[in-house]
């Protein structure tokens, strides 16, 4: 059977970037954090004025999947130098309208003072605080299943896999801004995954290096901390 007797599917890539920010929860309760994920309005039909991820077809010139998706995110957002790897591959017949289209998905994670922001890009770029099953910005809110394509399912396995890496890799830390104290990264945490965690300082264990300076909080000066580079993962309790 000769080679181009065979069907070729397209191939997309489509990046779920996540970022954390600082929220006032009320005098009571004090600051709180908030997860937020990167949505675009598309221009063009399928689902034209909808939003949906950032990304785009990988063409045959365009190099790996890694670049085509680091390359649509900022010709679409603006936004580079952030962390991201692969998530999955989604496949779903109908998934698609205009016809057979895998998408291979990225999991990214940043935060505001370490990604480059190009004033150059092609589509309207906001980013939707997350809340259960629906994605609010400023006057819009949306049920997370009315995104275009299946791209809420994406964003779904994308926190699935935010909550499963987040014990025992570095992807907090992304997160995070380069100094921290233990209260913001406990805040991150639990934010990430839903829950109070008690003893938390023991339990970031070797994973954060004390520096010597301090920021001023209500009571005594917090202590900042960064990451240990050379953390080992297996150390992790």
């Amino acid at each position: 059977m000769n080679f181009n007797d065979y069907q070729r599917p397209s191939v997309a890539v489509d990046t779920v970037l996540f970022r954390c920010v600082d929220i006032d929860r009320g005098h009571r309760k004090g600051n709180g954090k908030e997860l937020q994920v990167l949505l675009i309005k598309r221009k063009d039909e399928p689902f034209v004025n909808s939003w949906s991820l950032p990304g785009g077809f990988m063409s045959c010139e365009s190099g790996n999947l890694y670049d085509t998706a680091k390359n649509k995110l900022l010709e679409k957002t603006g936004i580079s130098n952030v962390y991201i790897e692969q998530l999955a591959t989604f496949d779903m017949l109908n998934r698609d309208p205009r016809g057979r289209v895998l998408s291979v998905t990225y999991l990214g994670v940043t935060n505001e003072e370490k990604y480059t922001k190009n004033e150059s890009y092609t589509h309207e770029a906001k980013w939707f605080s997350i809340k259960n099953n629906s994605l609010e910005t400023e006057n819009i809110i949306l049920n997370i299943n009315e995104l275009a394509f299946d791209h809420g399912t994406i964003i779904v396995e994308a926190l699935n896999r935010l909550k499963n890496k987040i014990d025992y890799s570095d992807l907090a830390f992304y997160l995070l801004p380069e100094k921290f104290t233990i209260k913001e990264a406990q805040l991150l945490f639990e934010v990430v995954l839903g829950y109070r965690i008690d003893s938390f300082r023991r339990k970031l264990g070797k994973r954060v290096l004390e520096t010597e300076e301090f920021v001023q909080r209500v009571g005594k000066p917090a202590q900042l901390f960064v990451f240990n580079k050379d953390w080992k993962k297996e150390e992790f309790l």
